[in-house]
């Protein structure tokens, strides 16, 4: 899996660059990847019931080419995490297009889905 960009209000990476809304997550900070959501790690706080564009890049069939997926989302839990410093937020995909809710589902059979989590 690629990147995974969150346009929000909150301006994620305002020390990146003044006005951006929206942040760039590597596979490191992602927690959990499902059909239904994701968890992943930030330095920000996102308030709950915030409303997040989302931006996926997965692999298309087998041919190993990626495709960009877009969505929407829903914060519905941000809290510190127990070790270190920053947040853990959970989202609630809203509209995740058929094709990859499919191949997330299919994912989520195999151990280690997408080679990203470490077992």
């Amino acid at each position: 899996m690629g990147a995974t960009r969150l346009d929000s209000k909150l301006g994620q990476q305002a020390e990146k660059k003044a006005n951006s809304r929206c942040a760039v997550l590597d596979a490191r900070q992602i927690q959990h990847l499902s059909p239904r959501g994701l968890t992943f790690a930030s330095e920000h706080y996102l308030p709950e019931w915030t409303e997040v564009g989302v931006e996926m890049k997965l692999p298309h069939g087998g041919n190993g080419k990626i495709s960009p997926i877009e969505c929407r989302g829903v914060v519905v839990q941000c809290q510190r995490q127990s070790q270190g410093s920053g947040f853990e937020v959970s989202l609630l995909f809203l509209d995740l297009p058929a094709k990859a809710r499919h191949y997330l589902q299919a994912q989520a059979a195999q151990p280690n889905p997408l080679g990203m989590f470490p077992r």
